[in-house]
């Protein structure tokens, strides 16, 4: 990977939308709301035609390219931000991507960040989930739940929990049951997109499993950054497809945890015995400990993206 001292010369960068589809409202009153001190009583009329639930694609793309593009696809309750910096400031893997000479796609999903989000009731089911703090320390594995108010990290914690309000502030509104609303925004992305390589995490990592396995011919590689929601099947053959799944450390501190890299181990399982080339990772096994959930921001970000860009080149995907 090219060293950071090194100019990032851009060629070309950009954004678009894909999916999504158009709302018709009607019979809503009208209403009479002040926008703005100089815009009061402004009649407010909710009827009429809307754009939702499309995806926001921003691009980058490096002058010197050395292989193919990524498409980067975040979790559960977070943007296309978490793959942009660091809560501390650091270059997030945007940047060391295109260092390493790969266009990439950074997607917000339906219903989050500059994809926007429907506020008209009625339209998806259930309320909006935001996470919180206290939330967020322990389920991201910054620390015990017991030591978050002395905000004291797992020894060897490589996260900078000094920098968690800064992070909290990626945090937004997400709904439960727009799974299948939010695949086909993606799969129209990767329409334009083209043959990639795909990089999800969290929960997000249940879209690059679909996406592989409905367009086998766009997708080169899949890797899975700490999975924790998957398709309801597998099928049965896999041949020629590539997949691996990494998780980061810290795993046997919170029983939540515990299970769900036991279903990721056995999903992998379920991807071999697919035929497909599936590998399953702990970064403690491969010299890098103390990594969170969010491993793209912890210290050390730049060594583990090395060691994924290197198993790529060794599975020979461009």
């Amino acid at each position: 990977m090219k060293s950071k001292a090194m100019p990032l010369v851009i060629a070309d960068m950009g954004s678009f939308y894909a999916g999504g589809r158009s709302l018709e409202v009607s019979d809503q009153p009208v209403k009479s709301i002040d926008i703005a001190p100089s815009l009061q009583q402004f009649q407010y009329d909710p009827n009429g035609t809307y754009a939702v639930e499309g995806c926001y694609v921003q691009y980058f793309i490096p002058e010197v390219i050395l292989g193919e593009p990524c498409l980067l696809i975040h979790g559960g309750g977070l943007t296309g931000v978490c793959w942009e910096t660091t809560p501390d400031g650091r270059e997030g893997w945007v940047n060391q991507l295109l260092r390493a000479g790969r266009p990439v796609y950074v997607a917000d999903m339906m219903e989050r960040g500059r994809a926007g989000w429907v506020s008209l009731d009625g339209v998806w089911d259930g309320p909006a989930l935001l996470r919180n703090e206290q939330e967020a320390w322990w389920l991201f594995r910054f620390g015990a739940a017991a030591n978050y108010q002395a905000r004291k990290p797992f020894e060897g914690q490589r996260f900078p929990v000094e920098s968690l309000p800064c992070f909290m502030k990626q945090s937004v509104p997400r709904w439960t049951n727009n799974v299948d609303k939010a695949y086909l925004a993606f799969e129209q992305a990767l329409a334009r997109i083209g043959r990639c390589t795909i990089m999800t995490h969290s929960s997000g990592s249940v879209y690059g499993y679909r996406l592989a396995f409905d367009h086998p011919e766009q997708v080169s590689a899949l890797i899975s950054l700490e999975a924790s929601t998957f398709p309801q099947d597998c099928p049965a053959d896999l041949s020629g497809q590539v997949y691996l799944e990494v998780v980061g450390d810290f795993i046997d501190e919170v029983v939540l945890w515990q299970d769900v890299d036991k279903r990721i181990r056995q999903w992998s399982s379920q991807l071999a015995k697919a035929g497909a080339n599936a590998e399953y990772w702990r970064l403690a096994d491969h010299a890098l400990k103390g990594h969170s959930h969010m491993l793209m921001m912890d210290k050390g970000n730049e060594q583990v993206l090395e060691l994924l860009l290197n198993w790529l080149k060794a599975q020979g995907v461009p």
